[in-house]
Formats: C-alpha cells, structure tokens, sequence
C-alpha cells in the first residue's frame, strides 16, 4: 500500500493507484444513493479499488450488512482486498484478494442457487463500446464492456437477487431507455430513476437506476438530481447525499 491515500473520507481512506479506473463521481453517488433497506447481504459487481462497497458497509454498520465484492481485474481485486482490510468494517468484507478476484458470471456458477439471495446488487459497470478501446489493458477493461455487457449483468443480478432484492447501477444518461429494456428481458423491472445533471439547466450526463423482480404497482417517474450550482460549488442535495462521507461536509455549519 502506497503510503498516502488517493482519497480520504470521514470513516475511512482509499487508495486507488493500482486500478484501471480511479475514484471519480459516478461510483461514490451510486455508493450513496443505493436503497439498503434492511439489506442483509449486499454484492459490489465489479468493485475495483472498493469504494462503493466500503460506502455500503459504512451505510449498514448499525444492522451489520454482509458486504461481498467481486473483481475481474487482479491488481485492483488486490486492492480492493487491501482498502476492505484496513477499514473499520474488515469484518464484513472480504479482506482476501482471491475472495475478490473474480467475475460476476463465475460468481453465478460458483453460487448454490438456494444461497443466491442477495438483498442488494450495486454496479458501476464499464460502459464505453468495445470498439474504442482506452489505452491500457487495465483501464480498458475496466471502461469498456468486453468484461461486463449490460446483458450479462442483468442476467447474472437476475439470477443473485432475492425475490424482493434490487439492483441499482450509475450509466451515461444516454444508455438509460436501452438499459431499461435489456433489464425487462431478464424480469426486471425499474424503480427508481435519477436523472443526474452537472449543473441547473444541462441536460443529465448520468443516470442512476434501480430495478426489482417486483412489478412496480404505479408509473415510475424520473427525478433530477443536481451536483453543482456553479463552478466548485456543490449542490444543497449533493452535500446532503455525501454527508457522512466527504470531508468538507462533515461540519455541518461549512466551515
């Protein structure tokens, strides 16, 4: 572990330099915004360094989540493995990077179908086209979906979640009505949506999703969640969203 952390929060530190992908927006508003209920046992597919399931067990210390995390990539798994162990909820995540390394189809065929119920799956899946790759191998795979297509993610979370479960995932606002439907082919039905926008006035470039087995019994109608007002300056809802988590809002008077 390198000897300072990439990111530091209020309950704990990340560090992310042996990843693909790095800690950015779209996964710590989805480590924030995922419903947990009364999750019991909560799956982080594709967790990379693990700042979303860190967020969950932070988000569940008082009723004590089960937290599992699965990476395909080896040198973010490790780490991944690394940032769980020095936390203060190693006891409810998975602090060996075997535990880690993996994908979540191989998950689906490790898993004893009458133990598959999770309560809670969340995703920041790589979402960019297969044809344009990023550079690096790592960050490649962990941008593009040769490793996880939007297809095998719902049909794998179908197949994990408890009757009652959900699945929420952070994509480009752009792939929300097509996400929409290839979730329906695998009996999932939507929930919630958020429409996330930069800044008043832009159009969303985000887009948080959750979805259920259950079939919804009214029309699920989008909201709009807003991250800045002006340059620098965060939205009121961001820092009431990140507020046990970023330091600058852990002084509830701002200063």
């Amino acid at each position: 572990m390198t000897t300072k952390p990439a990111f530091q929060f209020q309950e704990f530190a990340v560090w992310d330099d042996r990843c693909g992908m790095k800690v950015g927006t779209d996964g710590v508003l989805l480590g924030a915004w995922a419903p947990i209920g009364n999750a019991k046992k909560i799956l982080d597919a594709g967790t990379g360094c693990g700042i979303i399931a860190l967020m969950l067990a932070q988000r569940t210390e008082a009723f004590g989540s089960e937290i599992f995390a699965i990476e395909i990539d080896g040198s973010a798994s490790a780490q991944a493995a690394e940032n769980f162990a020095g936390s203060p909820w190693s006891h409810r995540l998975p602090t060996d990077s075997e535990s880690v390394h993996g994908s979540l189809q191989q998950l689906v065929d490790a898993t004893d179908p009458h133990h598959r119920a999770f309560d809670l799956i969340v995703c920041n899946p790589p979402f960019f086209d297969s044809s344009f790759p990023a550079g690096t191998m790592t960050r490649s795979q962990a941008r593009h979906d040769q490793s996880l297509s939007r297809d095998a993610l719902f049909e794998s979370a179908r197949m994990l979640l408890a009757e009652s479960g959900r699945i929420c995932v952070v994509l480009p606002h752009d792939q929300a009505n097509s996400s929409i439907e290839i979730a329906s082919q695998s009996q999932l039905n939507l929930s919630r949506r958020v429409n996330v926008l930069p800044n008043p006035g832009s159009d969303p470039k985000r887009v948080l999703l959750e979805f259920t087995p259950q079939v919804p019994t009214t029309r699920v109608e989008p909201t709009e969640f807003v991250i800045e007002v002006s340059r620098h300056q965060y939205s009121e809802e961001f820092g009431q969203l990140l507020g046990d988590f970023y330091l600058r809002y852990s002084n509830p008077s701002g200063n």
